[in-house]
C-alpha cells in the first residue's frame, strides 16, 4: 500500500504518514509535484484527465501528482511525468517555477524546455486521455470555461512566464526529454 507524508501549512513534515487515497485532514497538507513542459513557440503541454478519474474527469490540467512517502516534490514530478507521459528528465533539467499552498495541498511546480511532438509521448490510459500543446491564451480560455483545473492565482504566473519566454532566450532546463529505454 502506498503512503504519503503529512505536512503543515509551512511545508514542514509533521511525522505522520497517511495511506494513499485518504485526503488530508483540516490543517494537514500533501506535497505535490507538477511539470510544465514549454516548447520553443511558448506553448505549454497540457493533458486531459482520463474519464475514469474520480476527481475532475475529462478536465485539462498539468502533468503531476502527489509525492509518495520519502519523495520530494521534484522526485514526484519526475516519477509522474515518466508514468503519465513516458518522458524521462534529469533533475538538473528542471527549474522550480513556483511553490504554493492550496486546499490540503502544497504544490511545487517545475518547468522544462521540451519540443517533442505529442505523438512521441506514451500516455498512461488510466490517468491521461490526451495531450496537446496550448498557448497561454488557449489555457486561459479553458480555465475561464471551467475546463482547466489549477489554482487561479498561480495559473497567471505560469502563463506570464510562458509569454515572457518568447521574448527572451535561455529557457530553463534541458533542451530535450529522453524516452525511457
Amino acid at each position: 500500500m502506498e503512503t504519503w507524508e503529512v505536512y503543515n501549512a509551512k511545508g514542514e513534515k509533521t511525522g505522520r504518514i497517511q495511506e494513499e487515497g485518504r485526503p488530508p485532514r483540516e490543517g494537514e497538507f500533501r506535497l505535490c509535484g507538477s511539470l510544465w513542459l514549454l516548447n520553443a513557440k511558448g506553448e505549454l503541454l497540457i493533458q486531459q484527465r482520463a474519464q475514469c478519474k474520480s476527481r475532475a474527469p475529462g478536465k485539462w490540467s498539468v502533468t503531476g501528482g502527489g509525492a509518495l512517502a520519502g519523495e520530494t516534490g521534484l522526485q514526484a514530478c519526475l516519477r509522474e511525468t515518466k508514468e503519465e507521459l513516458g518522458l524521462v528528465f534529469e533533475p538538473e533539467q528542471l527549474s522550480l517555477l513556483l511553490k504554493s499552498v492550496g486546499e490540503g495541498l502544497i504544490f511545487e511546480d517545475y518547468i522544462v524546455r521540451c519540443d517533442l511532438p505529442e505523438q512521441a509521448m506514451t500516455l498512461q490510459a488510466q490517468e491521461v486521455s490526451q495531450v496537446r500543446w496550448a498557448s497561454p491564451q488557449e489555457i486561459r480560455a479553458l480555465f475561464d470555461g471551467g475546463e482547466f483545473i489549477y489554482q487561479e492565482s498561480e495559473l497567471q504566473k505560469v502563463l506570464d512566464y510562458a509569454r515572457e519566454s518568447l521574448r527572451e532566450s535561455g529557457l530553463p532546463g534541458g533542451e530535450k526529454a529522453k524516452l525511457p529505454d
